[in-house]
């Protein structure tokens, strides 16, 4: 007569210390696939900074810098336009952006939730307003 600790200790090889793994269940690894974001910004600014946080972990900066340009003949404007792209992890994540300039009196920031497919794409537009102190975003 057999029980099941003899049958457990003969597949085991007689070894008691090992045990059997059910591979089926057990938890497969976990890959992070990576989404690219592109970041569009326009700005009034001669010199500014953005930056933005995923889930409160900084992971981009940059320096923003426009020129002055003449608009009919007396008025100078300054309107900058930058672009860049990052490799954000696949996922739902809380993402901050914020964009200073000290010598214009601009701080502004926004919070979005987003969710990032693997191999996704997206698109941040970031749309910086000095007159009336706003900062528009949008992710599309």
């Amino acid at each position: 007569m057999h029980n099941f600790r003899s049958r457990r200790n003969h597949a085991t090889g007689g070894n008691p210390a090992i045990q059997h793994t059910n591979w089926s269940e057990a938890a497969a690894p976990t890959v992070q696939a990576d989404a690219k974001l592109h970041i569009e910004i326009s700005h009034h600014f001669t010199q500014a900074r953005a930056s933005m946080w995923l889930d409160n972990q900084l992971v981009y900066t940059r320096a923003l810098h426009a020129s002055s340009k003449k608009h009919m003949l007396f008025f100078h404007k300054v309107q900058g336009h930058e672009s860049d792209g990052v490799q954000l992890p696949a996922g739902k994540h809380q993402l901050r952006v914020r964009v200073q300039s000290p010598a214009e009196a601009y701080d502004q920031s926004k919070t979005l939730a987003v969710n990032f497919t693997p191999t996704g794409e997206r698109t941040l537009h970031l749309d910086c307003d000095a007159k009336h102190h706003l900062l528009d975003a949008s992710l599309q």
